[in-house]
């Protein structure tokens, strides 16, 4: 298979994929190293389990994932990579959903991971939608990153470009990839 970053001609977009590519490595590496049992451990009812974190994603990336879709096929062309400038919302959201935000975010309750299968059947899930956004992220070359404008899930009156998109979903991801490895980090983990 080709290595698409190779061909991918925009830099932030480049830079995106290898964190989306991160993400499905530590998926896979969260999976091959825990048991269904401990993928589903919680430290105490209020705080989320690895499995809990990876199908928030999933979730939120179900539901932005055909908006975004709908806004690449608004994008405007590009002549060469038309540098990406998020808005004040959009930079807002990134900082919010980034893995270096170090204050806890409330989710709407639309994106929140109910009961029901938690299985390792999540993880792969989160290993699809990862590669979706892989695709997304290669349909997103040679568009201008600030156009292509599509409503948030949660109300119409927010809207993103499909840069502030792509961009809060990768690091949406990685911020729960951390919010899961803290959770194997607890002292009551159990070990295998």
């Amino acid at each position: 298979m080709l290595d698409s970053i190779s061909t991918l001609t925009h830099p932030h977009l480049g830079q995106l994929h290898t964190d989306a590519d991160a993400a499905i490595a530590a998926a896979h590496s969260l999976r091959h190293a825990l048991t269904d049992e401990q993928l589903a451990w919680k430290p105490a009812p209020e705080v989320w389990s690895v499995l809990e974190c990876l199908k928030h994603v999933n979730i939120t990336n179900g539901l932005y994932l055909p908006r975004l879709r709908d806004g690449l096929a608004r994008a405007r062309r590009a002549d060469g990579a038309v540098p990406f400038r998020p808005g004040l919302l959009g930079r807002f959201m990134i900082r919010t959903v980034s893995p270096d935000n170090p204050r806890k975010v409330k989710t709407f309750r639309t994106f929140k991971p109910l009961p029901g299968l938690m299985d390792s059947s999540v993880v792969e899930r989160f290993v699809e939608m990862q590669e979706a956004m892989k695709e997304a992220i290669r349909d997103a070359d040679g568009l201008d990153l600030n156009t292509g404008r599509f409503a948030s899930p949660v109300s119409p009156l927010v809207r993103f470009t499909v840069g502030e998109g792509l961009t809060m979903l990768v690091r949406h991801a990685l911020r729960h990839l951390g919010q899961a490895r803290r959770v194997t980090e607890h002292p009551q983990f159990p070990r295998a």
